[in-house]
């Protein structure tokens, strides 16, 4: 398939049984490797949005990270139901893929959308930044820009929840028992060619080849202006590498997301040629693309995954604040958690001591201090030379 998601393409083996037609490729590139990324992605993000959320972090750029990294935890998770895990496991593919992607359909929908207009709104965001650096109204700006992405997103692919429907079929196997499966199913909408081309244009122009235009241009003024008024308004080093880090940050955050968006570019242009100029109807014009095209699709899958995923790699190699915060937050976590450790395991020391005694006999003692915490120093006492006897165990008290 060439459409944003593969559906099942099942047919009959031995006139009993339906399997769906599975390559090694797919296999690899949805199956494993989209898996893989999906879930470090949605690790790396969700640290993203726990690293930018803390005081030191927060600013108009970082808040609307957290937005974008949100969306990209979205797509990642659709991504992987929907792409991933049915190469993976047929159980999942026959018996529950067809059930749960109508819906899932549209949600990954609103994840890539919102990933590309939250890229758009951060870049001019530091667009009017850099351009007008005495803006009183960054804020304001900020909050308009967040609104209407995300609400755009999410009215924009309201339709895609109404594209696809399951049905239920009974499966005869040799030995004369049957089974249930599902497939998927366009909907008498997504079957509409009036419908389809509305949907083709607007995802060219609104979502690929309109929000590529405007990138590269942003972004090559905010270079320029940045060199340009690192000459005529000399500044201190640190506010002239804090911008500069910025800068970095989103140049890298856009090259990504172009790179990784354009593989979604050839697929999608043969659809709208196919469909819209091809002569034949859809679904038709979805059938037998050329494997070059086909196998486009399947890496655009894994490509926009890696995008989704790559943020908070750029964060941590370009961004020294970010650096900081994430270890920060890090050893807070950990010392935490082995700081209610060691209290716990003091209080059951201290309960075990009121209640223990010490064998001691008599000659050389060794001494040794099991437990200590920042409050007290809990001891216990052994002396060996043949003869024992019960003593109280001591414990010490740290002001």
């Amino acid at each position: 398939m060439v459409e944003e998601i593969s559906f099942l393409n099942i047919s009959f083996v031995n006139a009993t049984l339906f399997e769906e037609e599975q390559t090694v490729f797919k296999y690899i590139v949805e199956g494993v490797l989209l898996t893989a990324v999906s879930t470090l992605g949605i690790s790396a993000n969700t640290l993203s949005i726990a690293v930018l959320s803390r005081s030191e972090m927060r600013s108009h750029f970082s808040q609307m990270l957290q937005v974008l990294a949100g969306f990209d935890i979205l797509y990642l998770i659709s991504s992987m139901l929907i792409f991933g895990l049915p190469e993976l496991f047929s159980y999942y593919r026959l018996q529950i893929y067809p059930l749960i992607v109508p819906f899932v359909f549209g949600v990954c929908h609103i994840g890539r959308v919102g990933s590309v207009f939250l890229t758009l709104s951060i870049t001019i965001e530091r667009f009017v930044a850099v351009t007008r650096p005495l803006y009183s109204e960054q804020q304001t700006l900020k909050r308009i820009l967040l609104s209407s992405s995300s609400t755009f997103s999410v009215l924009y692919n309201i339709p895609r929840f109404w594209e696809l429907t399951y049905k239920q079929i009974e499966i005869e196997e040799e030995n004369g028992s049957t089974f249930t499966a599902y497939m998927t199913t366009f909907s008498k909408m997504r079957a509409s060619n009036y419908y389809m081309n509305i949907h083709f244009w607007s995802k060219i122009v609104l979502v690929e080849i309109g929000p590529y235009i405007l990138l590269a241009t942003l972004n090559i003024i905010i270079i320029l202006r940045t060199r340009q008024s690192s000459h005529l308004q000399p500044r201190s080093a640190h506010a002239s590498k804090k911008e500069i880090q910025m800068v970095h940050i989103l140049l890298l955050i856009v090259i990504m997301f172009i790179i990784c968006q354009s593989f979604k570019v050839i697929p999608d242009l043969y659809e709208v040629a196919q469909c819209s100029f091809g002569g034949r109807k859809i679904p038709q014009c979805w059938e037998n693309p050329p494997e070059v095209v086909s196998n486009l699709a399947t890496l655009s899958h894994l490509a926009l995954s890696v995008n989704s995923s790559a943020n908070f790699f750029v964060y941590v190699a370009w961004g020294s604040k970010f650096r900081a915060a994430l270890m920060r937050l890090l050893r807070s976590r950990y010392l935490s958690g082995w700081l209610t450790s060691e209290t716990n395991q003091n209080f059951n020391m201290r309960v075990i001591a009121s209640n223990a005694v010490n064998v001691e006999p008599d000659g050389n003692s060794t001494e040794h201090v099991l437990r200590r915490s920042t409050d007290d120093i809990t001891q216990y006492t052994w002396r060996r030379d043949g003869q024992t006897r019960l003593t109280s165990a001591s414990q010490t008290t740290i002001m």
